[in-house]
């Protein structure tokens, strides 16, 4: 998983640096930021997908709308997280009150 993790790393690198301003590019990072749980990296593509909307050339509807797309993913791997701990919290706390 790192090996891919790192192809993916130097080919956003290289896309970036070639095509910053274009908001797929940015929300390629976004993705690959949320994929390695990096949080500040996801915002930080988030800020640069919004600057996106005041650039010359960019499709202001698209661009909208994976700077939403990106809103929903957030909200869908934060809910997984927290349904996880939950389920977890849950399943542990009723193995624990069958021993008491």
């Amino acid at each position: 998983m790192m090996e891919e993790h790192e192809k993916a790393n130097i080919a956003l690198s290289d896309a970036l640096k070639k095509d910053g301003d274009n908001p797929y590019t940015q929300f390629v990072a976004f993705k690959l930021a949320m994929a390695q749980n990096d949080e500040e990296k996801a915002l930080e593509a988030v800020a640069n997908l919004s600057s996106c909307l005041t650039k010359d050339g960019s499709d202001e509807e698209d661009t909208k709308g994976l700077i939403c797309l990106a809103a929903q993913n957030a909200f869908e791997v934060k809910l997984n997280h927290w349904s996880h701990f939950c389920g977890y919290t849950l399943r542990h706390t009723h193995s624990l009150s069958r021993l008491l």
